[in-house]
């Protein structure tokens, strides 16, 4: 019963059924399958047993044959006898199944369709002997009559015999269904019984071989795991690779393109170690190298191409991940390059600690030998510092690596193409603008020039130090030569000139260094110099006189008293003044004594220390300021314990008079508006034309001080940059002491809460009123008025003569003009801001002044004179011609003649519009003025006698190349904005382009320009300054971007548009020349600073050479704070 046997019923569709199960089982599968249940009547057994079945069925119809009325009975009794395995169907066969196979049993049953009965089928059981050829089977056959009768008794008992065959077959189905019952049964209960005693020990068996089992099941397990590791991290990716590329991803690996080679990193670096296992090598695949995809085949000559590859790219994946395999020489290499990348790294890790020593002594200017005393505190605090280069030399060595790593920051901010500069005209982007600064100094008894860069990194104007070279020519074209050498010579830049002379933007410098275009008529012309070296346009440069020593230079006229009234000779005694009764307090008992003062109060001294003119004008304030909080215990000690002193009265006389005191504390609330704009104008990331904001921002605060001033009124309230947007009080000194000065005493407050601490009171100023020439004052008030009048003074010769200093020169004042109108950020961003709103009035007030040639009675083609000079009055011609833009909505082209006695020997082109007869209702038109829009400058003009103005013959083509230029502008012009604002914006971005293009002088402008820095049109320019405004104007209201751009610098706006791909995209030509423009800046102050490091890290204490003593200077410069992050990499790549 447990035998598998097929069941082998005839199913519907002719075929048989190929199931297959237990025997027990097959009458189930029998009964729920639906196909078998319709022939079930047909079904016939096949056995072994079939030949005595057979006989016994013949038996049974001979019987029947003799006695018909009783055969049907006799054969359904007969048959209930049989057995269940008798064959009682009619028409059963033999089937020809192999019932000694595998599988087969007495049990398997063949099935055929039933057939209506035939004679030749009652033939079948005619007893017939086994054997046909035997001897007895002729005499054995009836005679053929017998045969005749009894197919006439089989046609005649036909339906009675397949009835009771029918009945015979469903008794014989029940009979073996029962058996079959009985059997699986039996089997069963034989399977539970084995079951049972099995599980009868089961659980000792369980607890015996489990854990055996386990531990098995965890060796394979990680032994799949490691084998699996390997496949899944590289050969299962070498495996995925399509090219060679992709492998040369891969982590160890690299592609060479050139060469057409795959290496193992690794390999190619250790496997011809001496440390390599020698049994590990197989072949030259070992070294790490492979050959990548040829798929050129080169046929023999005479021969066609063939079309397969040389080399496919699954020759390539296989060698290389059967380099990968493991036990392989590469997993050895593997290893070993993994422990010594742990060593290099802890190495590192050793030597960054000395370096970090090292860049620390040489930022605070130490000696080499405290290197020395530094590593041998960390090693003492358990600091892991390695067991070698902990001497001085080491310290000395490398500090001359570090100079070579800056060099290398600095050749590298220099020369990175900035990818917002990208545009078709420049796919990878430009370089920085380059602005040279220098300035000369004497240290360590040699004379060297200091040379400074200013440029434009990440969106800001950053400086540098460059270098200090030894001066041995101090003439300007010296001076200039030294100055190209730093840049071009390898001292220490190496840059090429054609570079050089496109990153060139502008120029700064002290006053010895200027020319007579900059005012200093004596001086050394140093940027004429520097841009005929380099083929550069003067004008382009735009050298500016330092403004931060052009203030103390205004101050310093205001001290000497130059053109100035009588009343502010004060300000040029005060500085004596104080300086000679400071002196005995600086060092010694008098410092001491005045000291205790402080001491008793519990409160800090302030410093003191004497006024230096050469110094800036902050320095000066805080002179004074420190004074003014030390003089109630100066003015004690002279009336105390130097009173007996020669001399010592009259300075009393001097400092202790409300006079002096209030111009004291004026001149301190004076110069803090002062102070301010000297440090903003010092500073390096600020645009020129908010530096020129910044000026009018002071003379307009010095004028409301000077008022306040006449009036008596000390409550006015500034915003400055110091204040961080919050108003102060503009007389912060003589407001907190007005009331008790008016009253002669003089009280130091406590800063905190503003008690008064110590007094004293103060004496009439009979000796000032003698000078003065007037009558003795009638009170305290009255001096105090008095002495206000004289600040009121001193306040408007400060606003004449610092105006006077300040002022650009007309080739500065046009730019920068031109740049406020086109380039501030601030005025895209925010259209309704104030500064916006001011921009706005200005064009349409210019605007409103000018008008059209046909309003003054002018055609294109007159020839008209200008004035281009007041005294002697010089008239120069010109010639009018059509619209063009430049010079607002009304601006013609005007062409100066050829006017040798100027040194003009060649026509030049301008811009022009006229004056309106009127402007506005503020004052009446006086005369005919012109507005030259390229000299930004207003002059008289009158209209010559036809006799005067016949024009010169010129060629056919001449003619014709004018008239294309004309109507070239013409067209601009027609195309340019028409609102004041935009076209003043229109109009300045085009002299601004122009004014660039032209920066070459060895060749025509526009034409040297194009190859050597291409810039578009202005149609395509102004596309893109409009773009840059309307995404200013998106995200202006945003955060972060409000708070950082509302109401401040436009360099704020500067770093965004620069560092963010939003802003700067697709608008790299303007934003080109955006920081050209921006550079033009050059603050020279940033020199002075330059200076200072360099005497510190020159100190005689150090005891260090010209040369060491400029290479500390330029690393602690440039270099990152040592604990900046930025410091990490920057040390890291200067070991070696």
């Amino acid at each position: 019963s447990r035998q598998l046997i097929t069941c082998g019923w005839k199913l519907d569709d002719g075929t048989l059924c190929t199931h297959e199960c237990r025997a027990d089982k097959m009458s189930s599968h029998q009964d729920t399958f639906p196909a078998h249940s319709k022939h079930r009547a047909s079904l016939k057994p096949v056995s072994s047993m079939m030949e005595s079945m057979f006989k016994r069925q013949r038996t049974a119809f001979n019987n029947a044959s003799a006695a018909p009325t009783t055969s049907s009975t006799r054969g359904s009794s007969s048959a209930a006898q049989e057995p269940f395995n008798s064959p009682t169907c009619l028409g059963a066969t033999s089937s020809t199944r192999d019932t000694s196979a595998p599988g087969a049993s007495f049990e398997e049953y063949a099935y055929d369709p039933p057939k209506e009965p035939t004679a030749s089928s009652y033939e079948s059981f005619t007893p017939l002997p086994k054997d046909p050829k035997h001897s007895s089977f002729e005499s054995s056959m009836p005679p053929k009559s017998e045969f005749f009768e009894r197919e006439c008794f089989e046609q005649q008992q036909a339906p009675q015999f397949q009835e009771q065959a029918q009945l015979e077959g469903v008794r014989l189905m029940a009979n073996m269904a029962t058996a079959a019952a009985q059997a699986a049964t039996a089997a069963l209960a034989e399977q539970v019984a084995a079951l049972t005693s099995q599980l009868e020990g089961l659980p000792q068996a369980i607890a015996r071989e489990v854990p055996a089992a386990v531990r098995d099941h965890d060796e394979a397990e990680a032994l799949r795991l490691s084998n699996d590791a390997l496949d899944s991290s590289l050969q299962r990716q070498i495996a995925a690779a399509a090219t060679c590329t992709e492998i040369g991803k891969l982590p160890g690996f690299t592609y060479n393109v050139t060469e057409n080679t795959i290496v193992c990193l690794d390999c190619f670096r250790y496997a011809s170690s001496p440390h390599a296992p020698g049994l590990l090598r197989r072949g030259a695949r070992d070294a790490g190298i492979f050959k990548g995809v040829d798929e050129t085949r080169y046929p023999p000559k005479g021969r066609e191409r063939q079309g397969r590859e040389k080399r496919p790219m699954k020759t390539v994946r296989w060698e290389v991940k059967h380099h990968c395999r493991a036990g392989s020489l590469h997993e050895w290499c593997v290893v070993h390059a993994d422990e010594q990348r742990k060593a290099t790294a802890k190495s590192i890790a050793v030597g960054m600690v000395c370096a970090d020593l090292v860049y620390l002594g040489v930022k605070e200017h130490d000696s080499y030998k405290s290197y020395e005393r530094r590593v041998a505190n960390q090693y003492a605090i358990g600091t892991a510092v390695g067991s070698k280069n902990h001497s001085r030399e080491f310290a000395r060595g490398f500090t001359n690596s570090i100079y070579m790593t800056t060099i290398d920051c600095l050749t590298s901010a220099l020369t990175t193409l900035d990818a917002a500069t990208v545009s078709p005209l420049a796919p990878n982007g430009r370089a920085p603008p380059i602005a040279p600064l220098a300035d000369k100094a004497t240290v360590q008894r040699r004379t060297g020039q200091m040379h400074g860069t200013i440029t434009f990194l990440e969106g800001e104007i950053a400086a540098l130090f460059t270098s200090v070279l030894i001066v041995t020519d101090s003439t300007g074209d010296g001076l200039a030569a030294l100055q190209v050498s730093t840049y071009t010579e390898g001292k220490p830049l190496k840059l090429s000139p054609e570079a050089l002379r496109i990153q060139m933007t502008g120029q700064a410098y002290d006053g010895q260094y200027q020319g007579e275009e900059q005012g200093n008529v004596t001086g050394l012309d140093v940027p004429r110099h520097f841009c005929r070296r380099l083929n550069l346009n003067p004008k382009w440069t735009m050298s500016k006189w330092d403004r931060a020593h052009k203030i103390e230079l205004g101050m310093k006229n205001v001290r000497e008293g130059k053109d100035s009234p009588p009343s502010i000779a004060f300000y040029g005694k005060l500085a004596a003044t104080v300086s000679e009764s400071l002196t005995p307090y600086l060092y010694g008992k008098g410092h001491e004594r005045v000291l205790q003062g402080w001491a008793k109060l519990k409160k800090r001294m302030l410093s003191l220390g004497t006024i230096c003119t050469t110094r800036f004008c902050a320095s000066e304030r805080k002179v004074f300021k420190n004074y003014a909080g030390n003089l109630v215990f100066i003015i004690m000690d002279m009336e105390t314990v130097r009173a007996s002193e020669t001399g010592i009265a009259q300075q009393v006389v001097q400092i202790k008079t409300i006079t002096f005191v209030v111009h004291l504390f004026g001149v301190i609330d004076l110069e803090r508006p002062l102070k301010d704009l000297s440090l903003a104008l010092q500073a390096v990331n600020v645009l020129p034309w908010e530096q020129d904001d910044l000026i009018t921002v002071f003379l307009e605060d010095i004028e409301l001080l000077e008022a306040d001033l006449r009036a008596q009124k000390l409550d006015r309230q500034l915003t400055t940059k110091d204040s961080k947007g919050k108003p102060h009080m503009a007389f912060e000194y003589l407001a907190q002491h007005e009331q008790r000065l008016k009253a002669s005493i003089l009280e130091l407050d406590d800063k905190q809460t503003g008690q008064g601490l110590v007094r004293v009171q103060l004496a009439d100023s009979a000796s000032r009123r003698a000078s003065r020439g007037r009558t003795n004052f009638t009170s305290p008030l009255e001096e105090f008025n008095s002495a206000l009048d004289d600040l009121a003074d001193l306040a408007h010769d400060m606003h004449k003569k610092i105006n006077a200093r300040l002022m650009n020169t007309d080739a500065e004042e046009r730019w920068v003009r031109r740049m406020k109108a086109s380039l501030d950020l601030r005025v895209m961003a925010y259209p309704t801001s104030a500064v916006a709103l001011a921009a706005i009035a200005s064009a349409s007030q210019a605007a409103a002044q000018l008008t059209s040639i046909t309003s003054v009675g002018l055609a294109a083609g007159d020839h008209i004179e200008v004035r281009v000079q007041a005294d002697p009055a010089v008239w120069w011609p010109a010639v009018l011609g059509g619209p063009v833009a430049g010079a607002g909505i009304h601006g013609v082209r005007l062409v100066y003649d050829a006017f040798p006695l100027h040194s003009y020997d060649e026509k030049t082109p301008s811009r022009v519009a006229f004056e309106a007869p009127q402007i506005g209702p503020f004052r009446p038109h006086e005369g005919q003025r012109l507005w030259d829009a390229e000299e930004n400058a207003w002059w008289p003009w009158r209209t010559i006698p036809p006799s005067a103005g016949a024009e010169m013959d010129v060629d056919d083509e001449a003619a014709a190349a004018a008239a294309t230029a004309a109507a070239a502008e013409a067209t601009l012009a027609a195309s340019a904005p028409t609102a004041p604002t935009p076209r003043a914006a229109f109009d300045a971005l085009l002299l601004l382009l122009e004014w660039m293009n032209g920066r070459f002088v060895d060749a025509p402008g526009a034409s040297t320009a194009a190859s050597l820095d291409p810039m578009p049109s202005i149609s395509e320019l102004w596309v893109q300054r409009c773009t840059l405004e309307s995404r200013l104007q998106m995200f202006a209201n945003d955060s972060p971007y409000k708070g950082l751009w509302h109401g401040e610098s436009g360099t704020a706006i500067m770093r965004n548009v620069y560092t963010e791909v939003k802003f700067y995209q697709g608008i790299g030509d303007f934003l080109h020349l955006f920081k050209h423009m921006a550079c033009k800046t050059a603050n020279e102050a940033v020199v002075e600073g330059m200076g200072s490091v360099w005497d510190d890290s020159a100190s005689p204490k150090r005891h260090l050479n010209f040369e060491t003593g400029v290479k500390e200077a330029v690393i602690c410069y440039n270099g990152p704070p040592p604990h900046r992050p930025e410091a990490k990499p920057f040390l890291h790549k200067s070991l070696n």
